[in-house]
């Protein structure tokens, strides 16, 4: 009986890259050499990223490696970090948190397994293979409109903006502070459109604190969901 661990991948830390977008599902398994595993894939805008957290343990002696080179002219790898767990208990695993950035538009496989380096030849009892498929931005690079996504929209100044916590938080809050003194808070999330004044998209993190922005949302489940922010 394979023994599926499912754990979702969620936002770095603030301390780490502070926003990430978007996430997807950690489902390393155990397995057996004959078994093949289908790759699960996870969708991105050229010029985003993707984290994936996987646990760890770094107390065994084992990591996470690729087990295939990626394709660099599709994908770039941004770096990856050991986090230890925020525990005294000897023993207690941790996670790695890789992340990559889409290029440009196209498949890129990556495939991971769990090994102690100096075991090289010892067969790999633990992976997980993952598909990232990469699309074209909207606007990226060219002159055209976006049709609004919704039909609600807020134009204002950004009041404030809290990224996303690994620990607490898997998505960023910006308040908007509209004319007429009313403030109000919008989630953003992964796949937000963020344009800059010429149309052109761009990361979430590159919008500050006193810019005046306008604001494309939905209304769900009691939250205002950013679709598409626009500076102005």
């Amino acid at each position: 009986m394979k023994k599926i661990t499912y754990l979702f991948v969620v936002l770095l830390a603030l301390q780490l890259t502070g926003y990430c977008d978007v996430m997807v599902e950690d489902k390393s398994e155990e397995f057996k050499e004959s078994e093949e595993q289908a790759p699960y894939a996870a969708e991105i805008y050229a010029g985003q990223e993707v984290v994936f957290k996987l646990n760890s343990n770094a107390t065994t002696g084992y990591q996470w490696e690729l087990a295939d080179p990626i394709d660099n002219t599709i994908i770039e790898k941004v770096g990856s970090e050991y986090i230890a767990p925020d525990t005294d208990l000897v023993g207690a695993g941790g996670v790695e948190v890789w992340t990559f950035k889409g290029l440009k538009p196209g498949k890129a496989d990556v495939n991971f397994k769990y090994i102690r380096p100096w075991e090289k030849d010892e067969p790999v009892t633990r992976k997980v293979k993952y598909a990232i498929i990469v699309k074209e931005a909207p606007a990226a690079g060219k002159d055209k409109i976006i049709q609004p996504l919704e039909d609600k929209f807020l134009e204002g100044t950004v009041a404030a903006i809290e990224y996303a916590d690994v620990l607490k938080r898997p998505n960023p809050i910006m308040t908007i502070s509209a004319s007429d003194g009313t403030n109000t808070v919008f989630i953003v999330k992964p796949l937000a459109v963020i344009l800059d004044r010429s149309g052109r998209t761009v990361t979430f993190r590159e919008v500050t604190a006193g810019e005046k922005v306008q604001v494309n949302y939905r209304y769900v489940n009691g939250e205002n969901e950013a679709v598409m922010v626009k500076k102005i």
